[in-house]
């Protein structure tokens, strides 16, 4: 279970944050949107993502049941 929950957390930390999208993304378009909802205020995928520590080891693995809201079986 500890190799487990070692290679989860170590995949969470590949997930890019807003600011890396930001200077890495190839679109200026994209870029120009994130800066746009930043003067908006509006809320992004990687604000709520950021906003709703622990994540689920399960969801992160990508394990999510699809078929209820009650977790893995």
């Amino acid at each position: 279970m500890n190799d487990y929950v070692a290679a989860v957390n170590a995949y969470r930390k590949t997930f890019p944050d807003k600011k890396t999208v930001m200077q890495q993304t190839p679109d200026p378009a994209v870029r120009d949107l994130l800066l746009q909802m930043d003067e908006m205020k509006l809320e992004t995928v990687f604000d709520r993502f950021d906003k709703q520590p622990p994540q689920c080891t399960f969801g992160i693995a990508g394990v999510c049941c699809k078929n209820c809201y009650m977790g893995p079986c």
